[in-house]
């Protein structure tokens, strides 16, 4: 009996959320905080070889936590960890790395 793996291609098309954060001051250019809320997320997944594909919207409650450093006065960067699905077949989890400027 032969058997083949297909190459699966993942797509995220659609993520959106309601999300509250509670944010707590170690110092004045260093924040740690929290995140929860709700998220939708759409995905496609295709087998390339066997030209097969599916798609799916789950929804889940998020929750998260980072921190971020002020480099100066209002930029910031920050680092955060957030679980967007986890109830499911599927899990989504993520890490972010950014860069804010404040208006």
């Amino acid at each position: 009996m032969k058997s083949e793996l297909s190459e699966i291609e993942v797509d995220i098309g659609l993520l959106w959320g309601i999300i509250f954060k509670a944010q707590y001051p170690v110092s004045d250019r260093f924040s740690l905080y929290a995140k929860a809320g709700y998220n939708e997320v759409t995905g496609r997944a295709e087998a390339l070889d066997y030209n097969i594909s599916s798609t799916d919207t789950e929804s889940d409650q998020l929750y998260g936590l980072g921190f971020s450093f002020e480099i100066k006065k209002k930029n910031q960067l920050y680092i955060e960890y957030a679980s967007y699905i986890h109830d499911s077949e599927i899990e989504f989890d993520g890490v972010s790395i950014g860069y804010k400027y404040k208006i």
